[in-house]
């Protein structure tokens, strides 16, 4: 046989080996996570994949979508990108970190039509593992809550493995100062102002006001920081934990099987968060990093009172899940009321926000009007 048909023989038997055990693994999926569409399927093995290739080198594979012009109107918005910066030492606000000068970028959705008594702001922290996202990758969600009359921040802060906590929470609250100093001029209602994240967003959403919740009353001042009256949290990732822990029943369960994450991908995303001068032990202890093995529910009910109205999304095939769930449940405990709305969506899985954009888009409109009107 002529070498050729050969290389020819050899290359169709790979494809169809390949496509063989591809049908197989789908198949086996489709068993274990019965709702789930191929597709999604599909992109957690291509992800899974590539995170066994790659490991903490994952962040080569971030998604580059065209940045939007500085600024672009259309027949309901204004949308203006704004780049910031600020120095972390400058102010007993920001936690120490070793960057003089700490630069990002916000994105403001600002509806068109003058409003007397102002737009209820949404402050949304985009997800990614503190290492993918963007303001751009967000932009439809954003766009779609503020045509339904939000004024919408979107927060493009510092990513990891470049910078390493604190640098992400500094700029939420450097963000959030901006929305102090800056509500008037975009016609927003600072007195229904949102916090909103997703996955790693919704962690910075917790630990952004865990933040001002420390502050002495002069630096809220000084600062200009307004008053956090709701928060929109979307399958949130609260405390860090060991890939073996078993605290949680959702971690045990998906450990290894969970879709779009696992616990060794979110284990890879902690440590790329500390960075190697924190141990996972001293994170564990601290209270803006890890909120929930930090300061301990059973007894210290108080402090977990102070959290505002809300809302918390969770995914049932998701490792987070039962993090997010505890953290709801022990807010309303410690209030002795049902102040988190916690809701999870069946036969869901991690990252489902953007999955199912033409039915979760709206929904979370919804429910952010339930929360901001009630």
């Amino acid at each position: 046989m002529h070498p050729q048909q050969l290389a020819v023989y050899s290359a169709v038997g790979t494809a169809s080996a390949l496509f063989t055990w591809l049908g197989a693994r789908l198949f086996m999926q489709k068993l274990e996570f019965p709702g789930v569409n191929f597709k999604i399927l599909l992109a957690n093995l291509l992800i899974k994949t590539a995170f066994k290739s790659l490991g903490s080198k994952l962040s080569v594979l971030d998604v580059k979508v065209s940045p939007i012009h500085r600024v672009i109107e259309s027949d309901l918005l204004r949308i203006e990108t704004i780049p910031l910066s600020f120095d972390a030492n400058s102010s007993e606000l920001y936690l120490k970190e070793s960057s003089e000068l700490s630069e990002y970028i916000i994105r403001v959705y600002q509806p068109k039509q003058y409003r007397e008594e102002g737009y209820p702001i949404l402050m949304y922290i985009h997800g990614g593992g503190w290492m993918f996202g963007s303001i751009d990758t967000s932009d439809d969600f954003c766009r779609h809550v503020s045509n339904n009359n939000y004024l919408v921040i979107s927060v493009d802060y510092r990513k990891t493995p470049q910078h390493v906590f604190p640098a992400c929470l500094n700029d939420c609250l450097n963000a959030l100062c901006w929305i102090g100093k800056n509500f008037k001029k975009y016609n927003g209602n600072i007195n229904q102002l949102t916090i909103c994240g997703d996955s790693a967003g919704g962690h910075l959403s917790i630990h952004t006001q865990i933040r001002i919740f420390s502050l002495e009353k002069n630096i809220i001042e000084s600062e200009n920081i307004p008053k956090i009256t709701h928060q929109a949290l979307i399958y949130p990732a609260t405390e860090i934990y060991e890939n073996s822990d078993s605290k949680y029943q959702s971690l045990t369960k998906y450990r290894d099987s969970g879709l779009i994450i696992n616990a060794p991908m979110v284990d890879m995303f902690w440590k790329q968060l500390i960075g190697v001068n924190t141990s996972i032990e001293n994170a564990k202890l601290n209270p803006f990093l890890s909120i929930m093995s930090a300061i301990d529910p059973t007894s210290n009910s108080q402090f977990y009172s102070q959290f505002p109205k809300g809302f918390i999304w969770l995914a049932e095939y998701d490792v987070l899940r039962d993090e997010g769930q505890l953290f709801g449940d022990v807010i309303n405990k410690s209030t002795n009321e049902k102040r988190i709305e916690i809701r999870e969506w069946k036969q869901q899985v991690h990252g489902f926000l953007s999955f199912r954009k033409e039915i979760t888009f709206s929904e979370f409109v919804n429910q952010l009007n339930s929360l901001t009107q009630g």
